[in-house]
């Protein structure tokens, strides 16, 4: 038997399926959410908030942190406590079906240079030369001095 994971492509709407199945199988979904982003599609400025507030989005969010390496998987239940205030071992059991379903099949970019992290500057070593001995003769352009 092969144990090797095949990766396929997921596309958005494939993400946004899963999200909402993952999240009605925890009673994290909410009907409200999807009456909210057809007002959201009608007037995003007036509508923004309502959006950002959902369960849905602060998920995509995480996986676009996760996608963008802003975040580990190790980083990830924490981050839903904190998102979606919800107990450690919930947490935990949503991070593994995400991982299932969607993370495993992301590969995260390269992670970015930190701003407190300054780039390595690669070291230069000083040119060594070869010191040439002086030849001492008389100076012909100079006046003897008296």
């Amino acid at each position: 038997m092969n144990n090797t994971k095949t990766k396929e492509s997921r596309t958005e709407k494939d993400e946004t399926i899963i999200i909402e199945k993952i999240l009605k199988k925890y009673g994290l979904f909410k009907v409200e959410e999807e009456a909210d982003f057809d007002k959201f599609l009608s007037d995003p400025a007036k509508y923004e908030s309502l959006i950002t507030k959902s369960a849905s989005y602060k998920l995509s969010s995480l996986i676009k942190k996760y996608r963008d390496a802003e975040i580990s998987l190790n980083d990830i239940p924490t981050a839903l406590e904190n998102e979606l205030g919800i107990p450690k071992e919930k947490a935990k059991k949503l991070t593994e079906e995400l991982n299932r379903e969607i993370l495993q099949f992301i590969e995260p970019a390269e992670k970015k240079p930190s701003q407190e992290e300054p780039p390595e500057e690669p070291k230069e070593e000083p040119i060594k030369t070869k010191e040439l001995p002086r030849i001492k003769r008389k100076d012909s352009y100079r006046e003897p001095i008296e």
